[in-house]
């Protein structure tokens, strides 16, 4: 195989022949080849940091305001701290870790010595905790936790609301949903509306809930806020009605589609013989035939219902479904596999690998412009460079839109990808280098920018560095120097 810098030798040469023989100083329509002045290819840069082949993260240092417990059972005032953070443990999880650690000082831990975190799932400007306390917690004491952690989350910038699960159950106070925490949340006042509730089953008290809704092209869920009125005769109805009406969030659709009827009968609570318990959920048979007309795939209209009502209703462990009196024991997945419920019990483990988030690709537009197209991914990919990139070489589901990478290019062109330091260093064959000498000035542009935007919407990402079998050097084609890190360009985006 042709080496890169063999590759630059030979396009040097043809480049020079071209330019002797050129009986104008004019290029012909579309070429990018340079007047003999300006470099055609670029020119080994030096004391560049070495190319990454594979895919790695450098560990980083984060400054973080941690919000702790006062001695006197209130939540104190931030508390600096240094964290030092790698692949193996995202952002959000590093700082709920941190705020169950003792402080020291006048500040206390929030949670009981030896409390864990079980899992974190940070789906765009939802955050879902997960705490397996080492002891039983007052209503008090959950209270300061939730308060503190949500605190400490929200301090990120994209970070809107925190949904809390106690031992994988939704967290309750004095037995009702906490709901999800943001920053007008008063615990003050959920405690009063508590109360209230448990005196008068007529009372009205309202909580915020996460909604769980699958994505238009259905590859993932995507979860957004709402306020639910408790119905304290049947409090999942409220959920599942707000299940069918039309999601807020871009590139969602309605999770349970129906006709007239959707709910057969109230739900109800019962406990299995390994002490679950189990909440059975019934819906009329038109929703059946709803969502066979819709067409939906049945996977994540099951996950929409289960995820949902086991992130807010407290004590559930588990949900069972029946449509038009049959119970739903297995769902068709992907690739012709069934998949199968136990007894008719699905669990929010069954589902939480489909939560996903929306993240922006740019590709180009009629006007030369750059535009960006919201797509829906799981998590592991929305927070993955690569798999960002791999997207970008796809192209635009949007058919207004076109695609920015060359024809010709293939996922195994990108060799590897190293963040470090706040820069996405990108190293991709010679096969892609060569492919972009047929770039105008203004799709050179739209490749190098569609890809520096798309990668700096990741949190721990300002710019790119790019690489070309290993070697980096002065310009693309002759338009975009690639000289040290090139940074984000808002004016390259088409304003909506």
């Amino acid at each position: 195989m042709m080496t890169f810098k063999r590759l630059v030798s030979l396009m040097l040469s043809i480049a020079l022949a071209l330019s002797l023989a050129a009986c104008s100083g004019k290029n012909a329509p579309g070429s990018t080849l340079s007047d003999s002045s300006s470099p055609s290819v670029p020119l080994q840069e030096q004391n560049a940091p070495k190319a990454p082949y594979g895919d790695s993260h450098a560990s980083e240092v984060y400054r973080a305001s941690i919000y702790y417990a006062s001695a006197d059972g209130t939540v104190s005032m931030p508390s600096t701290r240094v964290l030092w953070l790698n692949s193996d443990a995202p952002l959000e999880r590093r700082l709920a870790e941190e705020t169950l650690k003792s402080p020291g000082g006048d500040a206390v831990s929030v949670a009981p010595k030896g409390s864990k975190i079980i899992s974190v799932e940070a789906a765009g400007p939802i955050v879902n905790v997960n705490i397996q306390p080492s002891a039983p917690m007052t209503d008090t004491e959950k209270s300061i936790l939730m308060e503190a952690m949500s605190k400490t989350l929200m301090e990120l910038e994209h970070v809107e609301g925190v949904n809390f699960l106690i031992s994988g159950r939704a967290a309750s106070l004095s037995s009702l949903p906490a709901g999800l925490i943001t920053k007008d949340t008063s615990f003050r006042t959920l405690m009063d509306e508590n109360v209230r509730l448990l005196q008068d089953n007529s009372a009205s008290v309202s909580r915020k809930a996460a909604l769980y809704f699958p994505s238009l092209d259905e590859s993932c869920l995507l979860v957004e806020s709402a306020t639910i009125t408790l119905n304290a005769d049947d409090p999942a109805s409220s959920l599942l009605l707000a299940l069918a009406k039309a999601p807020k969030t871009a590139g969602a659709a309605v999770a349970i589609p129906m006709y007239d009827a959707l709910i057969a009968k109230k739900s109800q609570v019962s406990l299995t013989a390994s002490g679950d318990q189990i909440l059975s959920v019934y819906l009329d048979a038109s929703a059946l035939s709803a969502l066979n007309e819709s067409g939906h795939d049945r996977n994540l209209y099951l996950a929409s219902i289960v995820l949902t009502l086991t992130s807010f209703l407290p004590e559930i462990d588990g949900v069972s479904l029946e449509i038009g009196g049959k119970l739903v024991t297995e769902v068709p997945v992907k690739d012709g596999e069934t998949r199968k419920f136990a007894s008719g019990i699905m669990k929010r483990s069954d589902f939480a690998h489909l939560i996903g988030k929306n993240v922006t690709l740019y590709f180009a537009n009629e006007s030369g412009m750059l535009a960006g197209e919201t797509r829906a991914m799981p998590i592991s990919f929305a927070d993955s460079p690569r798999a960002l990139m791999q997207a970008l070489m796809a192209g635009p589901r949007n058919a207004s839109l076109l695609p920015v990478f060359p024809n010709g290019i293939r996922e195994t062109d990108i060799l590897g990808i190293r963040v470090s330091s706040g820069v996405a260093n990108v190293n991709l064959s010679s096969n892609v280098y060569r492919l972009a000498q047929s770039f105008t000035d203004a799709e050179e542009e739209l490749f190098v920018f569609s890809l520096v935007n798309t990668l700096s919407n990741l949190r721990n990402v300002s710019g790119i560095r790019l690489y070309f079998d290993g070697e980096t050097g002065s310009v693309l084609t002759r338009n975009v120097y690639l000289e040290g890190i090139i940074l984000k360009n808002p004016g390259r985006i088409s304003k909506p």
